[in-house]
């Protein structure tokens, strides 16, 4: 089976927060992949060889901090470039500081920068 890794480098909070609102997420994936999960830096570097990863999903903020994740983040780059997925979801930008974000994608050699959040609610005009 096709399996999926789960990038969760957070401290404890954003463990139990991503346990708490993404259970029925991580469920239905279950359905479909084999789920594997790396809580640092040394679990999840064999975690890209691995011939059956579909996808790498970072669900938390902890990988742009701290000096241990520099080199995993250079080699998520390098996957990413190779062809690998690498995607940024669920509490990754709530638990991203934004100097921190901005270092790490320049890393990745991508020119994207942490922005403003907006929340608004929208309604669909019952005149068109």
């Amino acid at each position: 089976m096709a399996q999926i890794a789960l990038l969760r480098l957070g401290d404890e909070m954003q463990t139990s927060i991503f346990d708490d609102l993404y259970q029925p997420f991580c469920d239905e994936m279950r359905q479909i992949y084999t789920i594997v999960s790396a809580r640092n830096a040394a679990d999840a570097k064999p975690l890209l060889s691995l011939s059956t990863l579909r996808a790498i999903l970072v669900v938390d903020g902890g990988l742009t901090v701290g000096k241990e994740h520099i080199a995993l983040q250079k080699q998520l780059s390098s996957y990413a470039q190779a062809g690998g997925t690498v995607i940024f979801c669920c509490l990754f930008s709530s638990f991203s500081r934004p100097p921190d974000f901005n270092r790490m994608f320049q890393s990745f050699g991508l020119p994207w920068e942490f922005g403003a959040y907006h929340r608004t609610t929208s309604y669909l005009s019952q005149n068109i």
